[in-house]
């Protein structure tokens, strides 16, 4: 068995393509898909018939835009501005009769009227549900869509705000 002879300018040229190769790997987006992890690194389609790439390209941008929209603070404002006129509309709504019985001369009447409180609260269940959607379109339900941004699951709050959203859709009548 022949041994072959290495010379050191052959050894010097692959450690130089190793480490060229370790460097171009580092360039290439890293893509992970772990379920608790971080997102997918996005890799835009450069091929591709015209349609689909149009397609690509406009739902990127309405997306761009949900979240932007979701993390302004205009939008912020408009949700707490939401929250405490729903808790004054519904102050000022009847009590419940079911519940508290309706005898003669103990009727306890609202500031509003039935139709007005009904009215009302299609409006509110209906601005709380965008909000949501909003929220669960920009960032994933369950998984997060965005990097820097968690998804809509993982805030003890937007699952405390879900629970009462279904309650609402619920009791709409």
């Amino acid at each position: 068995a022949k041994r072959l002879k290495v010379h050191e300018q052959d050894f010097s040229r692959e450690e130089e393509l190793k480490l060229q190769i370790a460097a171009e790997k580092r360039k290439r987006p890293v893509i992970e898909d772990n379920f608790i992890g971080e997102p997918k690194e996005h890799i835009p389609p450069t091929e591709g018939n015209w349609l689909y790439l149009k397609y690509y390209h406009l739902t990127r941008a309405i997306h761009a835009f949900i979240l932007a929209l979701g993390t302004s603070m205009i939008f912020e404002f408009v949700v707490m501005s939401s929250i405490i006129c729903s808790t004054v509309f519904l102050a000022m709504g009847t009590p419940a009769p079911e519940i508290l019985g309706d005898p003669p001369g103990l009727g306890i009447p609202g500031i509003l009227p039935a139709e007005f409180e009904a009215f009302g609260s299609w409006i509110f269940t209906g601005v709380f549900l965008l909000e949501a959607l909003n929220r669960i379109f920009a960032t994933g339900f369950f998984r997060p869509k965005q990097k820097g941004f968690p998804a809509y699951w993982e805030d003890g709050w937007n699952r405390i705000d879900f629970i009462v959203l279904c309650f609402a859709i619920a009791d709409l009548h």
